[in-house]
Formats: C-alpha cells, structure tokens, sequence
C-alpha cells in the first residue's frame, strides 16, 4: 500500500500520511480473512449463537456486499470464502462448524444497530471489495486533514483527488509487463483478472473459477465499487451492464479469450 499525498507543511502532511496508513490497519484488522483475531474471524464464530453487534467497517462492507450480491444476482458473494479454503486458496479459520461451500450471503443478516445474526454457518471473504474499502478510507483521512491531492495505490486498487494520476495496466498475457495507459482525476481504478491466482475468481452463482485469461479495470468515484464490480464484469459482463450504469462506473477490458471487445475509454472521461 502506498500513499502520497501533498499541499500541507511538512509535520502535517507527515501525520496526515500516518493517519491514512493507520486507517488501512483498522480496516484490515476488521476485515481480514487471514488474521484470526480479526472482527470478521470474531464474527463466524459468534453470530451463530446470537446477534451480534459489530464495528462501523465491517458493518459498511458488509451492507455494500449484500448490496452487490442483490443487484448482480448473486454473482457477487463474498460466501465463496467456504470453496476457497476447500480449494487451498484461504486458510481454514478456527471454527466449529464448518460451513457447506454452497452457503450463500442469503445467511446474513443485518439487523438495527449494527447487529448482525448468521442463520447457518457461512465464511465471508471481503477480498473483493475490502481492499477498495481501504482506499477509500485513507484517501478521506487525507482528504479530512486538508490535503490538496492524494493518491491511495493498493496494487490493483487506486483512488486519487486533486492531481491526475498516470496508471499503467498490466498485460494479462506478461503480468510483468504494461499493456494500457489510463489517466484519472478525482477518480478510483480497481484491476482483476488472470495474472497470478485466477483460481480466486469466482461466479457466487455456482462457486465456478473463471479462469479465462485476461482482466477488468473498472473506473468510477468509488474505490470499494470499483473493486467489488471487477469481480461482476468478470463473471457476467452482460449482467453488469445495469450495475456500471447506476454507478457511474466505466470498464476496460485487456486481452479477455472470449470475443469481449476491448472498450477504448478516453482519457479524459475518466
């Protein structure tokens, strides 16, 4: 993860740069899949035995995630998390009861005051939509301590104000290479697709791998929906037309093996 940020004196621009990376932590230590003390690790093992309440991050992530499962159709699911640890991609977390990997989102529910109850036994994984989560945290710190432009880069995830960014696209094809320029302005970009894991890509629909090679850069004002809609396009690019649209969200797609033409975006719409 890495931030920039600039338009303060040195000592305020120093502690607003650290606020922004302590933001990240709190993030991850709610939403982390991997960690268990994690308020999400917390979660699977209590909220089958009773509502409970939970922090403001993950109860925001948790309600943008039913939200995407409900209007894709349930392509978005962050419930995949059951196949993944079936299929090596996650660690099995310390649980009683291990969930079926076709448990759905459906399990959820989100109750008044941040209470949440799980009808069955489910895993959540937020690797969808929690990375682009995060940035859009840190970039509002830095926001909130005046800055005059920042940048938030999570790898595949990336949001910025006041400066244009230059980002580069890897080729799908040669990770290590540059296949596409975009330029982005008070915007996000968030990338999937086959470069090392593509295992990880899932339909929520039938749990299936979509392995086809290629990937999915989506631009739009947020960095979690930009994120949590690369996992749509990707599994069900008709389906997601719908959703890019009331989004405001615009996508590029590089090198896909199944006929998907590559949409030329301008750079000055982004």
């Amino acid at each position: 993860m890495r931030v920039e940020a600039s338009g303060l004196a040195d000592d305020a621009l120093a502690g607003a740069i650290d606020a922004a990376y302590a933001r990240i932590e709190e993030v991850e230590q709610a939403l982390s899949f991997h960690r268990p003390d994690s308020e999400l690790q917390t979660l699977h093992r209590s909220a089958m035995h009773g509502a409970q309440r939970v922090g403001t991050d993950l109860w925001n992530v948790l309600v943008a995630s039913r939200d995407f499962w409900t209007r894709s159709g349930g392509v978005f699911d962050p419930a995949v998390a059951a196949a993944l640890v079936r299929d090596g991609l996650l660690p099995e977390p310390a649980s009683l009861v291990a969930p079926d990997a076709n448990t759905d989102f459906g399990v959820v529910e989100l109750l008044a005051d941040q209470h949440v109850r799980l009808r069955q036994a489910v895993w959540l994984d937020f690797g969808g939509i929690a990375k682009g989560y995060a940035v859009d945290q840190a970039l509002a710190v830095l926001r909130a301590a005046g800055a005059g432009s920042a940048c938030v880069n999570a790898g595949g995830d990336l949001a910025c104000f006041g400066k244009e960014q230059t980002i580069a696209l890897r080729d799908p094809r040669a990770p290590t290479g540059l296949a596409r320029v975009v330029r982005l302005r008070d915007a996000a970009c968030a990338t999937s697709g086959h470069y090392f894991q593509p295992r990880a890509l899932r339909d929520g629909r039938d749990r299936s791998a979509q392995c086809r090679r290629g990937s999915v850069s989506v631009i739009a004002a947020s960095c979690m929906n930009a994120d949590a809609l690369t996992k749509i396009v990707w599994a069900a690019r008709p389906a997601a037309a719908a959703l890019l649209d009331q989004c405001a969200a615009r996508v590029v797609e590089l090198a896909t093996d199944d006929g998907v033409a590559v949409e030329p975006v301008p750079a000055d719409t982004l």
